[in-house]
């Protein structure tokens, strides 16, 4: 706020030598070369005054234009993790139905590692009962599928 204050002090500063030097200046041809110069004085000091000002400016609009920029990118990572994690269930559920096998419930979670890969974090599988004799099999797809052992339960108690 003082760098507006300052800039504001720097303009009436300039007028007012301005409009005095313009007192000082004779009439007709003269006039008119002085009154650019006049002008040209005013407009490089105040340039120059916010042009000082300027680099205090973008100190704080670059700070919350990062802010907002990581939030986006946040949101942005987010929205792609659940849409992979949307498109391995519809995977894994469509391999599954390939050996005969219908999930009652598919859960998938994933994590970003530190070199941005996206990975399983945890599988869980819910079956009927039917299925029960097929635990190994669903195993051995989804290791096979994600390199992720899943937990694999039967309708209302653990199989595994």
């Amino acid at each position: 706020m003082s760098g507006f204050s300052s800039v504001a002090v720097l303009i009436c500063y300039v007028s007012a030598a301005a409009t005095m030097l313009s007192l000082f200046i004779p009439q007709k041809r003269t006039r008119k070369i002085l009154s650019f110069v006049l002008g040209l004085f005013i407009l490089v000091a105040v340039g120059n005054g916010i042009r000082g000002l300027s680099f205090e400016l973008p100190d704080l609009s670059i700070a919350a234009v990062d802010l907002q920029q990581s939030s986006y990118e946040d949101e942005y990572e987010n929205v792609i993790i659940q849409k992979t994690a949307d498109r391995l269930v519809l995977s894994i559920d469509s391999l599954l139905k390939d050996e005969g096998i219908v999930a009652e419930d598919i859960r998938l979670s994933l994590k970003k590692s530190a070199d941005n890969s996206i990975s399983a974090d945890r599988v869980v599988i819910y079956i009927s009962d039917a299925y029960r004799d097929r635990v190994e099999e669903i195993e051995r797809i989804v290791v096979g599928n994600l390199s992720k052992e899943p937990e694999v339960y039967v309708t209302s108690s653990e199989a595994r």
